[in-house]
C-alpha cells in the first residue's frame, strides 16, 4: 500500500515537519506496512524523521517560484501513478493571507489525482481566510474533488460550507497533537548547550513577521518580558519555528525568518534572554517546549505543542488571522488570546503573570482538553484507514 502526502513539507517551517512526522508515525501504528512518498520543497523534512520511520519513505523534490523547474516532475508524476490514497494536508494549506501561491498549488495536485482516477483526502486541513475571489473558487472546486475531508477546527468546515460545498466532512484536529517527544533528559541537555539557566519560571516565546506589526507593540512585548524577569525572575527564551530565509521581502538576508523576528525583539530587551541556535528535529523542540513553564507564541504549532506537552499558552495574533483564535477557543482558552496590533505592556504583563501564577490549576484544565483533542486527532488515521478499505474491497468486488 503506498500513499503520496502532499504538504507544505521541506520548506523549514517547524509547524509543518511536525505535521509529517506526525502522519507517518501515527499512520504507521494503524497501517504498518504503508510505504510514502512524500512532496518535499527542500532538504529540511529529510532530517526531521527519526530513523526508525525514515525507511520505506521517498522524497519527491519539488521548487518553489525560480527554482520550480528543478523540480523532481518524473518523480512526481510516478509517485501519482503509484498511490492508492493522494493525501493533501495537514496545516493551513488553503488561504491567501500570508502569500497566494499554495491555493493553485493544491487545488492543481487535487485535480490531478483525480484525473488520475486516484482517491484523494484532504487530511486535518486548517481553510481560509480566503480573500480574493478566485482563492475561494479555486478552494471550492478542490473540495469538490476530495472523496473524504478532514478539518482542523469546526470554523475551516463551516468556510466550505460558506462557499457552496454541500457534502460530509469531518471536524478532526491537528496531527501535531500526536507527535511524541524526545526525552526530558535530552531536552534538558539541549537547553544546556543552548546556555539555559536550570531555573523556573521559563518563558518560550515564538515570533514571526509574515504579517505586519507595529513598533510601539514589538516594545511593548520587549517591556513585558523584561517586566517578567524583574517581578518572577523568570528565563526568557526565544523558539524560532520558521527555518528558512525570506525570499519575498528580505532576499539576501543570511538569518532565518523566525530567527530575524525573535533578535528584534530581543534587542529592544534590557535584560538577558537566549534566542534558540540549534536546528533541532520536530520531536526534540517538542521536548524542548515540554521544559517551558508558559508558552507565548505567535506560531499556531507553537500552541499545539505546547498543549501536546501540557504547558500553558498564550496566543499572540494579528486581527487578521483566526487559526491560533479557533484553536484556543477549543481548549477554552479564550483569555489567553492577545492581538499583536493593540497589545500593551501591562495586558501581556498581567496575563503572563496570571497564567504563571495559576499553572498548576492551567495544566490541570489543559489536560482534559488536551486528551479530548488528542482523540480528535486520531479519526484522522481511522477515517484514511476506512477509506482505504473501502478503495481496496471496491476493487476486489470489480476483480470478481
Amino acid at each position: 500500500m503506498r500513499l503520496f502526502l502532499i504538504g507544505w513539507f521541506g520548506a523549514g517551517n517547524m509547524g509543518d515537519e511536525a505535521i509529517l512526522v506526525s502522519m507517518i508515525v501515527s499512520i504507521r501504528q494503524t497501517l504498518p506496512g504503508v510505504q510514502f512518498d512524500v512532496l518535499s520543497f527542500g532538504d529540511a523534512v529529510n532530517s526531521s524523521l527519526p530513523l526508525a520511520q525514515s525507511a520505506g519513505v521517498n522524497f519527491v523534490r519539488m521548487g518553489s517560484r525560480s527554482r520550480v523547474w528543478c523540480s523532481d516532475f518524473q518523480g512526481f508524476w510516478r509517485a501519482l501513478r503509484l498511490a492508492d490514497l493522494v493525501v493533501i494536508g495537514g496545516g493551513g494549506l488553503f488561504q491567501d493571507l500570508y502569500n497566494p501561491y499554495p491555493v493553485p498549488f493544491f487545488t492543481a495536485t487535487a485535480l490531478l489525482a483525480k484525473l488520475l482516477g486516484k482517491r484523494v483526502m484532504f487530511y486535518a486541513l486548517g481553510i481560509g481566510p480566503l480573500h480574493r475571489r478566485w482563492a475561494r473558487w479555486l478552494t471550492r472546486l478542490a473540495a469538490k474533488v476530495a472523496d473524504l475531508i478532514t478539518t482542523r477546527d469546526a470554523e475551516s468546515a463551516a468556510l466550505l460550507e460558506k462557499l457552496g460545498l454541500q457534502r460530509q466532512m469531518y471536524i478532526t484536529a491537528d496531527p501535531v497533537l500526536l507527535l511524541p517527544p524526545v526525552s526530558s533528559e535530552l531536552a534538558a541537555q539541549i537547553l544546556a548547550k543552548e546556555r539555559c539557566q536550570d531555573r523556573s519560571p521559563r518563558i518560550g516565546v515564538s515570533v514571526h513577521s509574515l504579517l505586519a506589526w507595529g513598533m510601539e507593540q514589538k516594545r511593548a512585548l520587549a517591556g513585558a518580558l523584561d517586566c517578567m524577569i524583574n517581578a518572577m525572575n523568570a528565563q526568557i527564551v526565544f523558539i524560532p519555528f520558521g527555518c528558512y530565509h525570506d525570499q519575498w521581502i528580505r532576499p539576501g538576508v543570511s538569518r532565518t525568518i523566525d530567527r530575524m523576528a525573535s533578535e528584534d525583539i530581543a534587542a529592544l530587551m534590557t535584560r538577558e534572554f537566549i534566542v534558540l541556535a540549534g536546528h533541532y528535529t520536530p520531536q526534540e523542540m517538542l521536548a524542548i517546549i515540554g521544559q517551558m513553564d508558559l508558552v507565548l507564541s505567535m506560531r499556531f504549532h507553537g500552541l499545539v505543542m505546547a498543549v501536546n506537552m501540557g504547558v500553558p499558552p498564550i496566543a499572540l495574533t494579528h486581527r487578521c488571522e483566526m487559526k491560533l483564535r479557533n484553536f484556543m477557543k477549543r481548549l477554552e482558552q479564550e483569555d489567553n488570546v492577545l492581538e499583536v496590533n493593540t497589545v500593551s505592556q501591562d495586558d501581556l504583563f498581567d496575563r503572563m503573570r496570571h497564567v504563571l501564577t495559576n499553572k498548576e490549576q492551567l495544566r490541570l484544565d489543559l489536560r482534559g482538553q488536551a486528551e479530548r483533542l488528542k482523540d480528535q486527532a486520531r479519526e484522522n488515521v481511522l477515517l484514511l484507514s476506512k477509506l482505504l478499505a473501502n478503495e481496496r474491497s471496491g476493487n476486489e468486488g470489480n476483480q470478481l
